[in-house]
């Protein structure tokens, strides 16, 4: 069987963090998304990429998840029901992951 490189998985190229409670300039997940909106969106519409989201369970997930959920919706040009369908698309693939705790 012949396979084409496009259904290889491709490398992780890039990731940013954000961290709250080490400094005293806090900086969120969210804030740090909307200013990469435009990379978020590519990763996940256009190539197909992988979302993971790591750290304390208490209003963190939630509020990025509905950043991301923003993102497509505004890059997507979709609406809050399409937005809200894609995430749940990104669910069912595996693609959308929270890795969390308390």
């Amino acid at each position: 069987s012949s396979s084409s490189s496009s259904s290889s998985p491709k490398p992780v190229t890039g990731f940013f963090t954000a961290f709250s409670r080490d400094q005293p300039h806090k900086v969120y997940v969210q804030h740090k998304l909307a200013e990469e909106k435009k990379i978020v969106w590519e990763v996940l519409a256009k190539n197909k990429g992988h979302f993971m989201v790591a750290g304390n369970a208490n209003k963190m997930p939630n509020d990025v998840r509905n950043q991301v959920r923003e993102i497509v919706q505004a890059m997507g040009k979709m609406s809050e029901k399409e937005s809200r369908l894609f995430m749940l698309k990104l669910d069912a693939q595996k693609r959308y992951v929270q890795e969390t705790w308390s």
